[in-house]
């Protein structure tokens, strides 16, 4: 289903993150859509973090409540024993990861969580837009890296577009099928954007990266400023997790502003 352009991407994406084959879909959102149906069902439960991407938390409490899917949400902090509890025997189709948390930055202990959901025979997927070239969830345990294309493969503003990598032919043919029914294929020209976005997305990446944390660094010691939310740097409650699980950092983190003394927070926050 495509075209020969889509073809090419869907297989540079695969060589990218590791995967046995891609699913290439119209937008972000589309590749988190259509990655959740490929597990849903009357009855069927989702575990997902709480720092995940607004639409995808969307979509669970909209689309797949309707249709009769449950969906808990868990702090991105927890252990794999601690998630253990929360797996519902024969109902928990998929565990829908996000590292770093949308927004807060948490990381996710993605080889040990995806142990435990192993031993429930449930699927991993995970929301790598954050890091593409620089994390490879697939090599860490997971079934599914998802991607929203847009932002970093893209790299240019000027096209929408998501991708989908599968581990293995069987979640693949899932996924698929999801893609087929939903009808979110991308055109041609996306797809030639997106193609010309991946042969300079380590350079591009590195930059950010690079950028970033000497923003990061000097945002620290601002007196405006509270806490800066960024994996790459040791202030960071996870930092060892970033070491271990990434080669590098993107140009994304959050800061929280200091109170301004004797002005109420809401006041300071407007």
């Amino acid at each position: 289903m495509g075209t020969p352009t889509l073809w090419a991407l869907e297989e540079a994406f695969s060589v990218l993150e590791g995967a046995d084959n891609s699913c290439a879909v119209s937008s972000g959102v589309s590749a988190i859509a259509a990655t959740l149906l490929a597990f849903a069902g009357v009855g069927c439960h989702f575990l997902v973090t709480d720092g995940v991407y607004n639409p995808t938390r969307r979509i669970c409490d909209g689309m797949l409540r309707r249709m009769g899917c449950e969906t808990t949400y868990f702090d991105p902090r927890l252990s794999a024993e601690e998630l253990r509890p929360l797996f519902r025997a024969g109902k928990t189709k998929l565990l829908f990861l996000e590292s770093p948390s949308s927004l807060s930055f948490e990381l996710n202990d993605l080889p040990a969580l995806a142990a435990v959901a192993r031993d429930h025979g449930c699927s991993v997927a995970v929301d790598n837009t954050y890091g593409p070239s620089i994390y490879k969830p697939l090599a860490l345990g997971a079934d599914i890296s998802v991607c929203a294309a847009t932002k970093y493969v893209g790299g240019h503003s000027d096209v929408l577009l998501g991708l989908v990598a599968c581990a293995a032919q069987p979640v693949y043919r899932k996924v698929l099928n999801s893609v087929r029914s939903l009808g979110c294929v991308p055109g041609p020209d996306d797809a030639f954007l997106a193609l010309r976005g991946l042969r300079t997305l380590p350079l591009r990446i590195k930059r950010h990266g690079e950028a970033g944390l000497m923003i990061a660094r000097w945002l620290e010691e601002q007196p405006e400023v509270a806490r800066v939310l960024h994996p790459g740097l040791p202030s960071h409650p996870q930092h060892a997790v970033w070491l271990r699980d990434f080669s590098g950092a993107s140009g994304l983190f959050s800061v929280a502003l200091a109170p301004r003394p004797g002005v109420p927070p809401a006041k300071a926050a407007a």
